[in-house]
């Protein structure tokens, strides 16, 4: 695997007056623009031009036609932001005016069982990860909710005693292509990265790049007995696909003590469409969440150390 190098320092792109809380993943909408889910907002969507520094948010915490309770994922769909809501179970299409920032929020409609991640992939269908459902890695569906076709499979999944492989032991990140002819779905505490050809039905699935020996155990608490992954790792996260392969933040971190809970992104792992591992980033810093707009070789991103704030590096792409 090559490495990525950097030509300059990072450089803020964000206005110190946009107050992030917790940004879990962006969006590149464009070449000047990014979308920011923060989970600590009332306003769960930031919009950051990062030519100039504007910003403005939308999709506001409450139970109203065009709010949600939480977000559980945002993908670029035709130029408009797709975003799958937690707990309520919406979904959204929202539109931006690329220069006054002014966004319009088209409730789509609300699926019709407990979703864990969610992508659209036509006007009329999704893509999303059942939260209970025996087995079933993702399900293809109609807006309206008719289910179309089951995807994937929850097999690499290693474990003992009588559970039930469920999605909720296998947490991940997701992202589409921009065609939707690709999505991935990188694993946030198993080795594994699931690549899915949408367009041949095909899949593959990449395991590494280091070993674990993980296992689900049966597990009494005061509520009951539960299944859970022992030992817990922190592994991917914040995937992106591009016309020519696709990258995962990479984090590799055994749970140990409370203090690995706080470890997020140290490198960031590129591949090929076939799956084939190309580059690294190593990073000099851990960060929360990043975007890499391969025409111009800049990555966007959101370092842990101080008050959250929006950062770009030019890369190279010298070994």
């Amino acid at each position: 695997m090559l490495n990525f190098s950097w030509d300059t320092y990072a450089v803020q792109v964000s206005d110190d007056d946009m107050i992030l809380g917790a940004p879990v993943s962006m969006v590149l909408m464009s070449d000047s623009l990014l979308s920011i889910y923060d989970a600590r907002k009332d306003n769960y969507i930031w919009w950051l031009n990062v030519n100039n520094g504007t910003y403005s948010s939308c999709l506001h915490r409450g139970e109203g036609p065009n709010e949600s309770f939480g977000v559980n994922n945002i993908s670029l769909m035709d130029g408009d932001l797709f975003v799958s809501s937690s707990q309520d179970n919406k979904l959204f299409r929202i539109s931006i005016d690329a220069d006054s920032l002014s966004s319009t929020i088209n409730t789509l409609g609300t699926a019709k069982t407990d979703v864990l991640k969610g992508v659209m992939i036509s006007d009329d269908e999704i893509i999303y990860a059942p939260f209970f459902e025996d087995s079933v890695r993702f399900v293809s569906a109609k807006i309206s909710g008719e289910v179309v076709d089951t995807i994937g499979r929850l097999d690499f999944i290693a474990g003992e005693g009588d559970f039930v492989p469920r999605n909720s032991l296998a947490p991940f990140s997701m992202a589409v292509s921009k065609d939707r002819d690709v999505m991935v779905a990188s694993n946030l505490g198993w080795n594994i990265i699931e690549v899915f050809d949408l367009i041949h039905n095909n899949s593959i699935m990449l395991k590494g790049p280091i070993e674990i020996e993980s296992k689900v155990k049966m597990i009494e608490t005061p509520f009951g007995r539960t299944a859970k992954q022992s030992p817990r790792w922190e592994m991917f996260r914040n995937p992106s696909v591009s016309e020519d392969g696709f990258d995962v933040g990479y984090i590799g971190v055994k749970i140990a003590t409370s203090d690995d809970l706080n470890k997020k992104i140290s490198s960031i792992l590129c591949f090929d469409a076939t799956g084939h591992p190309t580059k690294q980033l190593v990073l000099d810093e851990e960060i929360l969440c990043y975007a890499i707009d391969y025409d111009t070789m800049t990555m966007y991103f959101v370092p842990t150390d101080g008050n959250p704030v929006v950062k770009k590096l030019l890369l190279s792409d010298k070994t």
